[in-house]
């Protein structure tokens, strides 16, 4: 049996297939054990996948991008398998806003519950795209998302960018309603594995491994009933009940939020890129065919 130890990003629903794929053994199916440590920082999963300290890691090819990016000569991570091929993110409003679009947010104050840069970055390009100017959103990063839910309910915010789930937590009490859904936006290269070029040259069985469970994983993840789903990853979500967890499953099925092949491909990674490039956060233009596999 093949053993892979790996880096998980951070704690987060819209990594399903990972969490039910171990669960259920579909990896191992596959020939491979595969070991997942949470991952102290986002910059640290990058470095640890980047050093060895990890065999690989799973997360945002964006963190990938910007290795390249600080080091185009040094840098050798390599992204293979994707898992979340759409933006998970949701923009939450007091009430509901059917007539809802990014052109509502300059001069909002929108909170960023999350400590990741990707899904802003995203979100900022979508306003760039309409005309606007993303500067001109009163935007806090990192927020708590117990807080954010109390301030948009205080009337301290207009809008929260969240992921799942805390879009159905918000809707179920009251607290807020979804209007917006990235996903909409169309392929993203938003997760997937990645490893340093040494791992993904010398230990190419251990690749095919891995992305055949990913696939199994997302068979799996794409055909089941939520409330399955929801009992098989609630070890990993403990402070969640299971029936909130199948309603958070069910709005990421039905946004086709996890793709039917994990194969990468270059139109995701591109919008990711584009974004990345409007918002700042890289400054060069790094190529599908020498960063993805």
């Amino acid at each position: 049996m093949d053993h892979v130890k790996a880096y998980e990003n951070l704690r987060g629903l819209v990594y399903t297939p990972f969490y039910v794929g171990i669960a259920e053994g579909l990896f191992e199916a596959a020939g491979v054990k595969f070991e997942a440590t949470l991952s102290p920082s986002g910059e640290e999963t990058a470095a640890g996948a980047a050093s060895g300290r990890v065999d690989l890691a799973w997360g945002g090819p964006m963190r990938v991008m910007a290795a390249y990016d600080k080091d185009p000569e040094g840098a050798d991570l390599i992204c293979f398998g994707i898992a979340v091929g759409r933006d998970p993110f949701l923009v939450i409003a007091p009430a509901p806003d059917p007539g809802f679009t990014p052109a509502k947010l300059p001069g909002r104050r929108l909170l960023v519950a999350t400590h990741a840069p990707t899904p802003w970055m995203l979100l900022q390009e979508d306003v760039r795209r309409m005309g606007l100017d993303p500067a001109k959103i009163i935007r806090e990063d990192g927020v708590d998302p117990g807080d954010a839910f109390r301030r948009l309910r205080s009337g301290d915010a207009d809008y929260v960018l969240a992921f799942e789930p805390w879009g159905s937590l918000a809707e179920r009490d009251g607290l807020g309603a979804v209007v917006s859904a990235g996903a909409k936006r169309g392929p993203l290269a938003f997760t997937s594995f990645y490893a340093n070029r040494t791992f993904i040259e010398t230990r190419p069985e251990s690749v095919a491994r891995l992305t055949d469970g990913l696939r199994r994983a997302l068979e799996y993840v794409r055909e089941s009933d939520p409330a399955k789903l929801a009992a098989i990853i609630k070890p990993w979500f403990p402070d969640f009940d299971e029936a909130l967890l199948a309603t958070a499953i069910t709005r990421y099925q039905r946004l086709d939020l996890w793709p039917s092949d994990p194969t990468m491909t270059a139109d995701g990674f591109t919008r990711l890129k584009s974004s990345l490039l409007s918002s700042g956060y890289i400054s060069s233009d790094p190529a599908f065919e020498r960063i993805c596999r």
